[in-house]
């Protein structure tokens, strides 16, 4: 699945007014990021961080396997994009609040979204319980670290200069992954 095509599914959980931000979230990262036999489920675009800060941009996917946030840091310096994945059945609770979407994790970890409504972010919420509550048994995700990621990147670049075949590029991807 294309970054474009993630990008249209996420419109439906956002306003037409939100559109334009929605093409600030990096959804081809998380394109380039699925195994070849991960199905995105849900993808949403969310926001961190403070207007006096800055905001970084998120495009998050739930898939078959895993929770998946692709960001680039809001910061003078630009830097790389950060990734953010956890297991399905690591995700202990969904809530909807004034302040966003709050995802809680097996040992009280908060992921806290900004999604850009409020009937975006009760959408979102209900999308995302469902998406979890259809995928109940789904099992095998893994944290990634962000050398783990860097290294994805390289095997991806060999594959698109046709050093290697997409069997060893997922291969390795897999096993960077610990999946």
């Amino acid at each position: 699945m294309s970054g474009n095509d993630l990008r249209e599914i996420a419109k439906k959980y956002a306003k037409k007014s939100e559109y334009k931000e929605l093409e600030k979230c990096p959804f081809e990262e998380v394109s380039r990021l699925l195994f070849s036999d991960e199905i995105v489920k849900l993808p949403f675009a969310a926001k961190i961080g403070e207007f006096h800060k800055g905001i970084a941009y998120i495009a998050v996917a739930i898939t078959n396997k895993r929770l998946l946030m692709v960001y680039r840091p809001n910061t003078l310096i630009p830097r790389a994009w950060e990734t953010y994945t956890c297991k399905l059945s690591d995700i202990s609770s969904v809530s909807n609040s004034d302040l966003g979407v709050q995802i809680y994790t097996v040992g009280n970890e908060r992921i806290w979204l900004r999604v850009w409504s409020t009937e975006a972010r009760q959408n979102t919420v209900d999308a995302i319980i469902s998406v979890l509550s259809d995928l109940k048994n789904t099992s095998g995700e893994t944290t990634v670290s962000s050398s783990n990621v860097d290294e994805i990147r390289k095997y991806k670049q060999l594959f698109d200069e046709g050093i290697i075949t997409k069997e060893e590029f997922d291969s390795k991807k897999k096993q960077l992954l610990g999946l």
